[in-house]
């Protein structure tokens, strides 16, 4: 059905692909054609130079040396081949120029190298513009942006640096994701908090973006001190000895430590060992972030822990993200992630390709309680319901969960079979996933899979993290379509998870998806 158009401003033009996707959907077949031989050494500038020009063109960015060396530092997932190799390349360099931004107050003179390399690639103006807009010659122009280049290359060089850690041990990835659409008052407010008190909590109902807001945070802060995530997960790390596991792992990445040894050894009482670990943390600098704290805010120990830790430790700082509003024993400032507003609701919908009247993104927000998830949701609705679909929609369900099943009812009903195949065998996976182990669970090609995510993308149903995994738009998400799993299906989807997990050695997964598997059908 189209669009209401007595509620939805028209528009024009390819509404759910990017400029980079249509262009390289009409040009697949020259995705070779920058292949270059020599994969060995750091960049030259002129390799800097090449790949910035080719920032907008990923159809054309598909040069072994940049994808070896973004490999060689894990910046790329190996998995990615071709077209969707180039792309996330040209995010990874789109990220690396952020690497070069000079922090808030910094001089213009400072400024100026990363506010050129953002103007004239990532942005794609014109030399003659760009030097207007920055009052300068198109000659000391050409002069600022080799300045730029130059400053570029020496993060590339670090990237190409060896690799010395070679343990097998993956911490948690810090969950950003591509499309984040940045609130700036909260994550000003975060950072004011964090500067000020060693303890934040930050809280607000599910959906309301608080994963994404710290996750952003962290990226940023990760320039100057090391960010450890931990996302607690019910029955699998909600204890104490799990959290000193995982920070005992991330401070023998410094070197052998007393307290790894002691963990290795098995016998030292858990008071002791958080004393070792408060002592072995005590020359660091680090962000401790504990995401879906809720889930472990009953256990004393946990809290006791971070109050003791940031208490005595000067280099430490931690961040509980959480559903409810009541803080860890300890914390000094509370961070609640406010709704929307309806300035705010209009935006989001406009980003998303859908237009509306100030008074119509009101009742938007009202009925999505002003909510990013139910918004974003709200909008690929808004893309296909008729006018009595918007208005029966928005007088009939009020609740949170009501609204949600409402607008996931009505997009998945036109998910097609194959888009289905691959939501089901996605909502088997606890965390996030990449295109190979949800090919062999849903038994797709890799291709098939990339191209269906990309549609279940554009439809707010899945989202692309930075690191190029894809993984559902919320946890509640996951849930609303594993839950409507038959019985049989539900254990074969398991089963084949269990099989790619063993193959790529990681048994506590594996574990888990067997375990799925065997429960009685019901």
């Amino acid at each position: 059905m189209a669009a209401p158009v007595s509620l939805l401003v028209p528009q024009t033009g390819h509404d759910s692909m990017t400029a980079p996707e249509i262009r390289g959907a009409h040009d697949s077949l020259s995705e070779t054609i920058f292949v270059s031989t020599a994969a060995n050494g750091p960049p030259t500038e002129a390799d800097v130079r090449r790949w910035l020009s080719l920032l907008e063109r990923p159809d054309r960015l598909v040069d072994s040396d940049l994808v070896t060396l973004f490999r060689a530092r894990s910046l790329l997932p190996a998995e990615l081949t071709g077209l969707d190799a180039a792309r996330a390349a040209a995010r990874t360099l789109v990220e690396l120029i952020e690497r070069i931004r000079p922090a808030d107050g910094a001089a213009r003179r400072q400024y100026l190298p990363y506010r050129v390399l953002h103007l004239c690639f990532v942005q794609g103006m014109k030399n003659v513009q760009v030097a207007q807009q920055l009052g300068m010659s198109v000659r000391q122009l050409s002069r600022e942006r080799g300045a730029g280049v130059r400053l570029l290359q020496v993060e590339l060089e670090k990237a190409a640096a060896p690799v010395a850690e070679t343990r097998q041990y993956r911490f948690m990835p810090i969950p950003a994701i591509l499309d984040y659409q940045p609130r700036l008052h909260v994550s000003t407010g975060l950072g004011r908090a964090l500067a000020e008190h060693k303890l934040v909590h930050v809280h607000g109902p599910r959906g309301i973006g608080k994963t994404s807001l710290v996750a952003e945070f962290a990226i940023e802060h990760e320039r100057v001190t090391p960010v450890l995530w931990y996302r607690v997960r019910r029955g699998v790390n909600d204890t104490l000895p799990s959290l000193l596991f995982e920070i005992a792992e991330h401070l023998m990445t410094r070197g052998p430590t007393v307290v790894a040894a002691a963990i290795e050894a098995g016998s030292v009482d858990p008071g002791v060992l958080t004393r070792m670990v408060i002592r072995e943390l005590a020359a660091l600098n680090l962000l401790l972030v504990l995401d879906d704290y809720h889930i472990a805010e009953g256990d004393l120990a946990i809290a006791g822990f971070i109050d003791d830790a940031a208490n005595r430790l000067d280099g430490l700082r931690v961040i509980t993200i959480s559903r409810h509003s009541d803080p860890p024993s300890g914390s000094r400032a509370s961070i609640d992630v406010p709704a929307m507003t309806r300035i705010e609701t209009q935006k989001l919908l406009a980003q998303y390709g859908v237009r509306t009247t100030p008074a119509m993104a009101d009742r938007i927000r009202k009925w999505t309680s002003g909510i990013p998830q139910l918004i974003s949701f709200a909008a690929s609705w808004l893309h296909i319901a008729s006018d009595e679909d918007v208005a029966r929609g928005l007088e009939a369900f009020a609740e949170y969960d009501a609204v949600q099943t409402f607008l996931l009812d009505s997009i998945s009903e036109l998910v097609a079979a194959a888009e289905r195949s691959v939501l089901d065998a996605a909502s088997v996976f606890r965390q996030q996933y990449n295109d190979e182990a949800l090919a062999q669970v849903a038994g797709l090609t890799i291709g098939a899979v990339r191209d269906t995510n990309r549609r279940l993308i554009r439809s707010h149903l899945a989202t692309r993290s930075r690191s190029g995994s894809v993984a559902f738009f919320h946890t509640s998400v996951r849930e609303y379509f594993y839950s409507r799993l038959e019985p049989e299906r539900r254990a074969e989807l398991h089963s084949r998870a269990a099989a790619w997990y063993e193959g790529h050695a990681q048994p506590a997964e594996a574990r888990y998806h067997r375990e799925a598997a065997a429960l009685p059908s019901s």
